[in-house]
């Protein structure tokens, strides 16, 4: 039997665990996870930040862009005509037409950091104070949501993040059409077809003289609606009817004819004015005297025959008594759509003319002749027609057409007249719009319709005085030129005596260094003998209608997001400079009326010039009238000092918006008003209205973090879109 060997014991396997060394590993990495974690949180935070930052700024810069091409170019408050290009601020910063200068206003929004804060903020490659070193300015956005909209009307808004956004307009701005050429505002509309243009004009030193006697020196303006005497020292109402358009000194001497011509001197009238405001019913004061004694009488059936003589008068001197246009068998065979009759394209507005004002003159014949009347002795305009009688003036004599007996008007002429006017009037517009001699109508108003007139930065300047400033300040202003020489060019409708070589020149003393709107202002060429005219630049430096590429008209919108609020002075520092321009002035005026002379007798109006002070006055500032006008902050500007002023400060009764409407505290030559219209005090830039300090002192730099940039393109033509 074998031998059994005792059993071997196997050993059961050990339990395992971590040494200290393990943990303190494990340990090591746990914590490398958990603070990667932890610093994901403010980078998702900070991206976040940005992301809605990039939201916020695509935001302002679409509403930006499409104000800027929406913006109107109205401001019915301010004066569009002087003297001389830098009496009006059409060529000024002001209404320039660029997107900062049109935007940068209490309307559209977009307002310019202090200079002071903006030159503490820092940013990638220095850019912003590149920009602020270069003149321009560094923008920030108002408080309320929306822009465009009565300020009276905001609410007090909170800080929002949106105020956070700084932004820039990078990028020089283009060299833009004039919108306004500040000697001749054109072009000037009126309904058509229409009597001479007339406007309502104060009786001041810029207009000519009245005649009182027949023949080619008579010219009238009448104190109407207005019944005052014509003595120099009853001129103290502004509501003067002025004929402008047929001024002497103006292109055509026989169109006052149309307007007003004494027929009998001091008995019988002829012309538009006599037959339709030849009585003031106004207030039952009378009747309007003429300047030869003629008084007038109200509209009536003689009077309108009488108009209607002047311009047949004015039709048959300006086209000729060859043709027929009278008797229904011919007019019939006209063709109210045929082209110019006139070979000469200088002499077409002759034709234009005529058919306007005999369509007008016709029409009125409508009010006093009926279509069929078989009454005996009853003239009508279906059977025997309306007769006019002829008439001389000037030397020429009206007659009825070769093989009648008379010049009879029947409705069958009448719609041709009106036809033939419409057509002429709007193919004159669209082929010459440097022809000046007819105004546009009001029934054909487009966008192309528009002179494109540039500043000639190439050519030696205009050199004056500033109009009313003591001692006169020097004044020097660019050269207008246009595409094509400007045909007919006349005279402003504001200033329409600015022209020595008319006949009717003024009885007083215009002041010196005023050059006068005619003929010899035109443009020349570098090839020929004239370059410059006596206003005008040179036509070989206009570039309006070069060609371009879309990159050379494009800028650029740059945002950044910095905490600018935080200063302890974002509130209190001046805003930065204002530009003059933003100053809605005065043009050029006289005294006013019945100013004293000394010796207890009144100054007749045209004796004294209102000065520079005065005229800062003479415009109200209207905020519903004003898009482009006083400092941008207005909303906002504190109207008392506030470096003494406690932080937290209820400032609801010193805010420019919280006063009433028509109320400028901003507006006049005082020191007071001078210093809210520059915004000295500061503003209430977060609009909360409580005065606020920031912790942040004014020595501390802070860094502006770039948010993004946009491309836009920059027009040099105004283009409004509607």
């Amino acid at each position: 039997m074998p031998l059994c060997r005792p059993s071997k014991r196997i050993p059961s396997p050990s339990r395992g665990g971590f040494t200290l060394f393990e943990v303190a590993i494990s340990l090591v990495l746990v914590t490398f996870g958990v603070v990667s974690v932890l610093m994901l949180f403010p980078v998702g935070i900070k991206a976040q930040e940005m992301a809605r930052f990039q939201i916020y700024a695509s935001a302002k810069a679409e509403e930006m862009v499409e104000s800027f091409t929406s913006t109107t170019n109205a401001n019915p408050s301010i004066d569009t005509e002087g003297l001389m290009p830098w009496d009006t601020s059409g060529g000024y910063r002001a209404q320039a037409w660029d997107l900062e200068a049109r935007l940068s206003s209490p309307r559209y929004g977009i307002m310019p950091l202090p200079l002071a804060l903006a030159g503490r903020l820092d940013s990638d490659n220095d850019e912003i104070q590149q920009v602020l070193s270069q003149g321009g300015y560094i923008y920030y956005s108002q408080a309320m949501a929306t822009t465009e909209t009565e300020e009276q009307g905001n609410p007090a808004s909170p800080p929002n993040d949106i105020q956070k956004l700084i932004f820039a307009v990078s990028g020089y701005a283009q060299q833009n059409c004039l919108h306004m050429m500040a000697m001749k505002d054109w072009p000037y509309f009126c309904p058509m077809p229409s009597p001479p243009l007339n406007a309502s004009h104060m009786p001041d030193m810029w207009i000519p003289p009245n005649g009182n006697q027949a023949g080619g020196a008579y010219w009238s303006y009448h104190p109407w609606p207005s019944p005052l005497s014509m003595g120099p020292t009853s001129y103290y109402g502004e509501d003067w009817d002025i004929p402008w358009e047929s001024i002497p000194s103006n292109l055509d001497p026989d169109m006052h004819v149309v307007y007003d011509w004494p027929l009998v001197p001091g008995m019988v009238h002829v012309g538009y004015f006599p037959y339709a405001c030849g009585l003031q019913l106004q207030n039952h004061n009378g009747p309007t005297t003429f300047p030869d004694g003629y008084v007038g009488v109200a509209p009536s059936m003689t009077g309108a025959i009488g108009y209607a003589q002047a311009a047949v008068w004015y039709f048959q001197k300006k086209l000729g008594t060859g043709t027929d246009y009278f008797s229904p068998g011919n007019v019939q065979t006209l063709d109210a759509h045929a082209p110019f009759l006139t070979n000469t394209e200088t002499d077409r507005w002759k034709e234009v003319q005529a058919f306007r004002f005999l369509s007008h003159a016709a029409t009125t014949l409508t009010s006093w002749f009926a279509y069929s009347d078989t009454a005996s002795g009853h003239m009508d305009l279906s059977n025997s027609g309306v007769t006019i009688p002829p008439m001389t003036a000037n030397g020429f004599t009206s007659m009825p057409p070769a093989g009648q007996s008379s010049i009879t008007i029947f409705d069958q002429g009448i719609r041709y007249y009106h036809e033939r006017a419409m057509y002429l009037i709007m193919q004159f517009c669209a082929m010459y719009p440097y022809d000046w001699a007819i105004p546009r109508p009001t029934n054909r108003t487009i966008m192309m319709d528009y002179p494109l007139i540039m500043s000639d930065m190439w050519s030696p300047p205009l050199v004056g005085t500033v109009f009313g400033s003591q001692p006169n300040a020097p004044a020097v202003g660019w050269r207008p030129v246009s595409a094509e020489p400007i045909q007919h060019i006349g005279v402003s409708q504001t200033y329409p005596v600015m022209n020595a070589t008319s006949s009717q020149s003024p009885s007083w003393t215009i002041p010196a260094g005023i050059i006068g709107l005619d003929a010899t202002m035109q443009q020349g060429s570098s090839a020929s003998a004239q370059v410059n005219g006596s206003i005008f630049g040179n036509i070989d430096h206009y570039t309006l209608a070069a060609p371009f590429k879309a990159a050379e008209r494009c800028r650029e919108i740059v945002f950044w997001a910095v905490d600018w609020q935080s200063y302890e002075d974002f509130e209190t520092l001046p805003s930065a400079p204002v530009d003059a321009s933003k100053y809605a002035l005065s043009s050029p005026r006289c005294t006013s009326w019945g100013a004293n002379n000394g010796s207890g007798s009144s100054w007749p109006p045209w004796y004294n010039q209102r000065n520079m002070y005065l005229r800062m006055g003479d415009m109200q500032f209207r905020d519903e009238q004003m898009w482009a006008f006083r400092n941008p902050e207005k909303c906002e500007l504190f109207m008392q000092p506030t470096a003494n002023v406690a932080t937290g400060t209820v400032t609801t009764g010193w805010e420019i918006l919280n006063n009433p409407w028509n109320s400028a505290p901003d507006q006049g030559s005082g020191t007071t008003q001078e210093s809210v219209f520059s915004g000295l005090y500061g503003a209430d830039r977060n609009y909360n209205q409580v005065l606020d300090r920031g912790p942040v002192p004014r020595s501390v730099r802070l860094r502006a973090q770039l948010v993004a940039r946009f491309n836009f393109y920059d027009p040099r033509v105004q283009a409004i879109l509607r």
